[in-house]
């Protein structure tokens, strides 16, 4: 079993205190989804336990090894991240920009095998972006880049893949699809880590959740344990309604809290 555990984790940012003695743990078999209002720092903590942000305190570790301690390869070889934005810097092709994900395996001056390519093919077609194949990152929408870009990232088949956002972007259909594909992958064994706003879909398809707020952790255990009533009242002032469809449980945020009861005011 992969774990990747975070350990009084304390971040500042331009003299900012985001994260404040954060401590957690994911498992591999598992979707967790990073839920909370704006500024809670779930980003924060995604970029932290990838090792993109140093914390002043605390520590990461991938089966008990410090992430800080990993050659960059190494790690690269074992996590993946989709940061959320998907800014891309040059007009590539998408499966040479999809090809990217490989090169944690490559050597120096390697060029992909029929073996990569393989794996190109297989991540583009489960992310149906095999019909932009050839055409260049700076011509596709926001939604085609977030399914490309996310390719990309499967495209490293590592055992850790941290997610940040990776619906914002989509359509219905596709936010679906994205995160089927993620429940599939840790269905397979994967530890999935998905930052998410949208508490329906977090209702879903995840099987943890961390509630965060003001730069720490609110709540985290199963899913329906951390979206309950007054959970959901104190991170996001709303007031949820819930159902039952297809014996699955939703949750919808439906309405904002008054003024004299909102914990924000």
């Amino acid at each position: 079993m992969t774990r990747l555990q975070a350990q009084d984790l304390t971040v500042d940012i331009a003299k900012t205190r985001i994260l404040s003695n954060v401590s957690t743990e994911f498992v591999s078999g598992q979707l967790t989804g990073l839920i909370g209002p704006n500024g809670a720092g779930k980003s924060t903590l995604i970029r932290t336990l990838c090792n993109l942000l140093k914390p002043i305190s605390g520590s990461v570790h991938l089966d008990g090894k410090a992430v800080s301690s990993y050659r960059r390869k190494d790690l690269a070889r074992r996590l993946s991240y989709l940061p959320q934005g998907h800014i891309m810097h040059w007009p590539l092709e998408v499966e040479r920009l999809v090809a990217l994900g490989r090169l944690p395996h490559l050597g120096p001056m390697q060029s992909a095998g029929p073996d990569d390519q393989a794996v190109i093919d297989k991540v583009m077609a489960r992310t149906e972006v095999e019909a932009l194949r050839r055409r260049t990152a700076d011509t596709l929408s926001g939604g085609e880049r977030a399914r490309v870009m996310l390719a990309r990232a499967l495209a490293s088949e590592t055992e850790v893949l941290l997610v940040d956002e990776p619906v914002a972007s989509l359509d219905p259909y596709h936010q679906l699809h994205v995160m089927e594909l993620l429940k599939g992958l840790a269905r397979d064994g994967r530890l999935v880590v998905c930052v998410l706003h949208d508490l329906s879909l977090a209702a879903r398809f995840c099987d943890h959740l961390i509630l965060m707020r003001d730069g720490g952790l609110l709540a985290q255990g199963p899913t329906e344990e951390v979206l309950s009533e007054d959970n959901l009242n104190h991170a996001f002032s709303v007031r949820p309604l819930r159902g039952q469809h297809e014996e699955q449980s939703f949750v919808l945020p439906w309405a904002r809290m008054p003024a004299h009861t909102n914990p924000h005011s």
